[in-house]
C-alpha cells in the first residue's frame, strides 16, 4: 500500500469520525414529537417529501436527491432505539436522513481536500482544510438533520472543483444532479464567469451547465410555478432599507461572524498580505455576492447561507495561516491541470 493511499485512508477515517459524531448529535437532538419547523426551518417539508406527501407548491418540491436517497436506506428495528426515545415513522425518517447526510458530509470533505490541492496547497494544509469543514457552525448544528443543505454543499463543491480542473463532464454531472439537490448549485455560473480563463473556455464551461439549467427549468415551469414562487414579489427598491438594516444589525453581524469564526481573520489576511492564486483571488468576490444576495432577497439566516462560501473561505484561510506562521512550502499553483 502506497503512502498516498495510507494518507487518504487516514483522511477518510478522520472525516468519518467527525461526520458520524455530528450525525449522532443531530439525530439525538431531533425530537419527532415537536413541530419540525418550529425547531429547524424546512425540516417538515423535506420529511413530507420523503413520505411523498409534500403539498407545498414551490421550489422545495424539486429538491429530491436527499429525500429520495433516504427512502433507499433500509428500515431499522425499534430495538435499535433507546428506551427513552420516541419511536415512530418520523424517527425512522430522521435516522435515514442522518445516514445519507453523513455520507455527503464525508464526501464534501474529500472534495474540499482536492480543491485545496488544486490551489497549490501542501498535503498537510489540504487535510487541515478538509477537516476544518466539520468545525463550521452550520455543519455542526444541522449537518445531518432532515434537510438538503449537506447534499447541496457536496454538489456545489464538486461543481467548483470541476471548474477549477476545467473538467467538462464532471461539471455536467455535478450540476445536472445537483440542481435537484438544491437549485442554488447554479451559483457555479458565477465561478465560471470569474475564472481567469479565456472567453472560449468560459463559454464551453457555461455550456456544460446548460443541461442542468434546461432540465431544472423544464421540471419547475412544467409544474406550473410562476415567477412569484421563487422570486419575491413587490418592489426591489422598497426592500433596500430593510436589507441594509438587516445586514448591519447586531444579530446579522454576529451570524456573519459565526459562519466561519476566526477563519475570517486569516481569510482577510490572505487577501491583503499573501498572494493567493489568481483564480482564488477572483473567486473571493463570491463571498460578498452571497452576503448581499441573501440580505437583499430577504432570505432568513445569514449564517446558513454564508456557509456555502466555504469553498472559497477555507482555502483562503489556509493560505493566510500558511503566510501567518510560514508553514510548509510556498504556495505554488502552476501544477499542470490547475490554475
Amino acid at each position: 500500500m502506497s503512502e498516498k493511499t495510507r494518507k487518504m485512508i487516514l483522511l477518510l477515517a478522520i472525516a468519518c469520525n467527525f461526520a458520524i459524531s455530528i450525525g449522532y448529535s443531530n439525530f439525538q437532538s431531533f425530537d419527532p414529537m415537536v413541530k419540525w419547523s418550529a425547531a429547524y426551518a424546512d425540516t417538515d417539508l423535506y420529511i413530507n417529501e420523503y413520505y411523498g406527501t409534500n403539498s407545498h407548491r414551490g421550489l422545495m418540491d424539486h429538491r429530491l436527491v436527499t429525500p429520495c436517497l433516504a427512502r433507499l436506506v433500509p428500515d431499522i428495528l425499534s430495538s435499535s432505539f433507546g428506551q427513552g426515545r420516541t419511536f415512530n415513522q418520523t424517527s425512522i425518517a430522521a435516522f435515514k436522513f442522518a445516514i445519507i447526510n453523513i455520507v455527503f458530509l464525508v464526501a464534501t470533505s474529500i472534495v474540499l481536500y482536492y480543491l485545496n490541492r488544486g490551489f497549490g496547497l501542501s498535503e498537510t494544509l489540504a487535510v487541515i482544510g478538509a477537516l476544518l469543514f466539520f468545525s463550521l457552525t452550520m455543519v455542526v448544528r444541522q449537518g445531518a438533520l432532515p434537510m438538503v443543505d449537506t447534499s447541496y454543499w457536496f454538489f456545489l463543491s464538486l461543481a467548483v472543483l470541476a471548474v477549477q480542473r476545467q473538467n467538462i463532464w464532471l461539471l455536467v454531472g455535478s450540476t445536472l444532479i445537483g440542481v435537484f439537490a438544491k437549485e442554488q448549485v447554479l451559483w457555479v455560473i458565477l465561478f465560471i464567469l470569474l475564472a481567469p480563463f479565456t472567453k472560449t473556455r468560459r463559454f464551453v464551461l457555461l455550456c456544460a451547465v446548460g443541461p442542468a439549467f434546461v432540465a431544472y427549468s423544464m421540471v419547475v415551469f412544467g409544474s406550473g410555478l410562476s415567477g412569484n414562487d421563487y422570486l419575491l414579489s413587490g418592489s426591489f427598491l422598497s426592500m433596500v432599507p430593510r436589507a441594509v438594516n438587516r445586514l448591519f444589525s447586531l444579530n446579522g453581524l454576529f451570524q456573519l461572524w459565526m459562519s466561519f469564526g476566526f477563519l475570517w481573520f486569516y481569510c482577510v489576511y490572505a487577501l491583503i498580505r499573501c498572494r493567493p492564486p489568481s483564480i482564488l483571488n477572483r473567486w473571493a468576490w463570491f463571498i460578498p455576492t452571497v452576503l448581499l444576495a441573501s440580505r437583499f432577497l430577504g432570505v432568513a439566516g445569514v449564517m446558513r447561507h454564508m456557509t456555502i462560501t466555504f469553498v472559497v473561505v477555507i482555502p483562503l484561510a489556509l493560505i493566510g495561516i500558511n503566510g501567518w506562521l510560514s508553514l510548509g512550502k510556498p504556495i505554488n499553483s502552476t501544477k499542470e491541470g490547475f490554475v
